[in-house]
Parts: C-alpha cells; sequence; structure tokens
C-alpha cells in the first residue's frame, strides 16, 4: 500500500463538497462544509519538507551573512574614522609647525633688520643679536 497523507484544505465560498468525499470511502474530518480532503503522496509530502528545511537553511545562511557583513560594515568605519581621525591631527600638526616656522623666519627677519638698521638703539641692538645667537645655537 502506498503512504498518503490526508490534509484538510480550506476553501472559501464553495457549496456544500461533501459529495466529493462520499464516494471515496474516506470519512471527512470536518463537518464544515467548506473544507476538503485530499490525499497527498509521500513522496511529495518528502519534497515540501526538503524545500522548508532548505528555506529555512537559506534563511539562516543569509542572516549569518547579514550580521558578517554588519561586523565587517562597522570595523572598515572605525579603522576609517581612526584614519580620519589621525589625518587631521597630522594636517594641524603641520599647520602648527609651518605656523611656528613661519613666526620665527619673520622675527629673525626682523631682528636681522634691527641689525642693519645704525639708528637704531645699542640695547635693541644687542637683544636682536642675542635673539639670533640663541636662535641659531638651539638648532
Amino acid at each position: 500500500m502506498k503512504n498518503v497523507y490526508e490534509l484538510p484544505l480550506q476553501e472559501t465560498g464553495l457549496p456544500n463538497v461533501s459529495s466529493r468525499t462520499a464516494g471515496s470511502g474516506v470519512l471527512p474530518l470536518s463537518a464544515d462544509p467548506s473544507v476538503v480532503n485530499f490525499t497527498l503522496p509521500q513522496n511529495m509530502m518528502a519534497a515540501c519538507l526538503q524545500l522548508l528545511q532548505a528555506q529555512a537553511q537559506h534563511s539562516k545562511l543569509k542572516l549569518e551573512y547579514l550580521r558578517r557583513q554588519e561586523e565587517r560594515e562597522e570595523r572598515d568605519g572605525a579603522a576609517r574614522r581612526d584614519a580620519e581621525r589621525a589625518r587631521l591631527e597630522r594636517e594641524a600638526a603641520e599647520w602648527e609647525h609651518t605656523k611656528e616656522t613661519a613666526n620665527v623666519k619673520h622675527r629673525a627677519q626682523l631682528a636681522t633688520e634691527v641689525l642693519a638698521n645704525p639708528v637704531v638703539d645699542s640695547a635693541v641692538r644687542q637683544a636682536a643679536a642675542d635673539y639670533l645667537k640663541r636662535l641659531f645655537n638651539s638648532d
């Protein structure tokens, strides 16, 4: 004998279908006239179960893929933020260094002009000379 499963099928808007099952020798599962019984071969039931298992496995793998993708995006985003922060800090340090270098050059230029000007008081000339000596000795 072939293994079969009997499943009720809910239909809506059909007239009394008890005449369909009366001649089959199968007792109706419900007295509700909108329920239809039909037989499903075992290989069909196995195929449906296999499909459901495959769909469940696919959903599980997709969820794992999306979780890993989100983790990767979070890591990449953190790395980009760190790189951007380091770049901004480096640019700020370079800007400060450039500004300080320009300021020192400007003061050295002024001190040189003071030394070259014979009208300037000797105490001011001495201060300019001391500044230039400290500047060149600190390098």
